[in-house]
């Protein structure tokens, strides 16, 4: 199947099922629901839609994916009038874990750069820090060269005085 047929299947599959959540689904089970994307099998038998919820709870993810997945004939019927294929794919709601890494991650940059913050006021004069640390008293460094092993990566040789 051409790569920009398939494209538009999927960005019409992810509007219509997102549509159809907010506008007809009455489900309390079903609350904040976002359809991140749609992936249609090559042979166009099922389609995966990947979806979001604001609920960090798992059991209550869990519930969510498995109304979902009972309501797949309320949406495939409308698939199959909105398509005109032979087949009408069968739906597999699953959840997407991408945007949740996501947020992790922007947590820890957040976290890191505010160390960042704190530790920059110390570092305004690195060689001056050098100078006055008092834990390399004592070291000397005694040859720095690179050796060419399996892994040829450079090495640093230091002994204590």
């Amino acid at each position: 199947m051409a790569t920009r047929r398939k494209e538009r299947i999927n960005e019409a599959l992810r509007r219509m099922v997102s549509q159809k959540i907010v506008s007809e689904v009455k489900d309390p089970r079903v609350g904040f629901v976002t359809i991140t994307r749609v992936e249609i099998y090559p042979d166009m038998s099922g389609a995966d839609v990947w979806v979001t919820m604001l609920d960090e709870d798992e059991l209550v993810k869990e519930e969510c994916l498995r109304a979902l997945n009972r309501m797949r004939g309320f949406f495939q019927k409308d698939i199959g009038n909105m398509l005109k294929t032979r087949l009408t794919p069968r739906l597999h709601f699953k959840y997407d874990i991408g945007v949740q890494k996501s947020v992790e991650l922007d947590q820890l940059i957040q976290k890191a750069r505010s160390g960042d913050i704190d530790h920059s006021e110390n570092a305004q004069n690195p060689e001056e820090d050098i100078d006055n640390d008092s834990s390399s008293e004592g070291v000397e460094a005694k040859d720095i060269s690179t050796e060419s092993d399996n892994d040829s990566s450079p090495t640093q040789n230091f002994t204590e005085q």
